[in-house]
């Protein structure tokens, strides 16, 4: 018997819906579809007729690919607006075997998902980073260990409310259930990251249009993420202003020059590339000087991480030594960009990163731009440790911030662990 499964990311260059079949523990990516990322601004909804319109052409298209109609999506989101707080508990184990029973984790939840939020907060995901036992930390599932004091430390995600509920009613007027909604540092585990990597210290950087979402993992589990307001946009932004060209003509330019080098490692002198300008005049520009424009954001952006990480110099700094660095996202594939980062930042990149356990459309599976949704399919298939907090079944008294009202009554119908 196969289950059908959908993702739809709302990135910020552009909206993907994916489709994939599970059967037998084996999912298979059947249909794919992309739309503008319209209505959005950074990952905040400012107009929810467009982003409906732009997530219907995504949809459609995997739907007509897939020959199938999909009645739940799993949407992942992202945006300066997303929050994270970590909330820590301990509760005593009162039983006489002192063995940990679901209604001691319940407890503990219970004291750590107790969150004041601002009216102008949604809390929309909660993840339980680890629990402790008698101190020992590490544990994921402390049901049936033995001890006297269970602890909790619960990562907790809110977003800005209007713009979730906007989101929401724009996704939900498709005609489909949102089974969940996943801030996007919560899809990398699932996509691109290995437990070994996670565990010594990887940092994602997800290289976007409109944003760079940058994730740190340590010690098996996420640190901290941000986002910042640059991305491949700003690059070809910068072009247009050097070389007087309108952005499609500038994006061209960026694609085809990238950061060009000689096989010395220098940019090249000399080289001309033909450009049109807005006047509709053809001239040629040297093409150190378009390499040079594009460096040099890139450095502003490398310079913004750095300062995200608590002013860590990459790589390999306390406290967060790194096992390396991930990079992703459609403005990643800009022609030379990870031998610059490595030839000027000695940094240890991992490239060429695809989700493992999918199969299926090979060019969608391989592609940088696909990754978010790819990991979002496999959360899609309940292999996954958070929950997304919709609260759609709860009343207007029970959205008063207490995460675990929320989780009480989702707890039957998702893994918690």
């Amino acid at each position: 018997m196969s289950t059908i499964i959908s993702a739809l990311d709302l990135g910020t260059d552009k909206f993907v819906a994916l489709i994939g079949e599970l059967v037998d523990g084996d999912l298979e990516v059947v249909g794919v579809g992309k739309g503008s990322s319209a209505g959005l601004d950074k990952g905040i909804v400012v107009n929810p007729e467009e982003v409906a319109r732009s997530a219907q052409q995504a949809l459609n298209k995997a739907e007509r690919m897939a020959a199938t109609k999909v009645d739940s999506v799993h949407v992942g989101i992202t945006g300066a607006h997303l929050e994270m707080i970590e909330k820590n508990a301990t509760v005593s184990i009162s039983h006489s075997d002192r063995t940990i029973r679901q209604e001691d984790v319940l407890r503990v939840l219970d004291l750590a998902g107790s969150v004041d939020t601002k009216p102008d907060r949604r809390l929309i995901y909660a993840h339980p980073r680890q629990f402790f036992v008698d101190g020992q930390g590490g544990i994921s599932d402390p049901i049936g260990m033995k001890g006297k004091r269970l602890d909790v430390q619960l990562q907790i995600i809110s977003a800005s409310d209007s713009s979730f509920d906007n989101l929401l009613r724009s996704v939900r007027s498709l005609g489909v259930t949102v089974a969940s909604v996943v801030p996007q540092p919560f899809i990398y585990p699932h996509a691109l990251l290995k437990e070994d990597e996670m565990d010594q210290g990887v940092l994602v950087v997800d290289f976007g249009g409109g944003t760079t979402e940058v994730a740190l993992f340590s010690e098996g589990k996420l640190e901290k993420f941000r986002t910042l307001p640059v991305g491949g946009f700003h690059l070809t932004r910068d072009l247009t202003v050097k070389l007087n060209a309108d952005f499609e003509e500038a994006e061209r330019v960026k694609k085809e020059c990238g950061l060009h080098r000689s096989k010395e490692g220098k940019f090249m002198q000399g080289e001309k590339m033909l450009v049109q300008l807005v006047a509709g005049e053809r001239v040629q520009f040297d093409k150190k000087e378009i390499t040079e424009v594009l460096s040099s954001r890139i450095e502003e952006i490398v310079e913004m991480i750095s300062g995200e990480l608590d002013g860590s110099q990459l790589p390999n700094a306390d406290p967060f030594p790194l096992a390396g660095v991930v990079l992703t996202g459609g403005s990643a594939q800009l022609s030379g960009l990870g031998s610059f980062l490595k030839d000027n930042y000695d940094l240890t990149l991992i490239e060429e990163r695809h989700p493992s356990q999918v199969e299926g459309l090979r060019d969608i599976i391989e592609d940088p731009r696909y990754s978010v949704a790819l990991g979002l399919l496999k959360y899609g298939t309940g292999k996954r440790k958070g929950i997304s907090l919709l609260d759609r079944d709860l009343d207007a008294k029970e959205k008063s911030g207490k995460v675990f009202q929320i989780l009480r009554k989702l707890l039957g119908k998702f893994r918690l662990f």
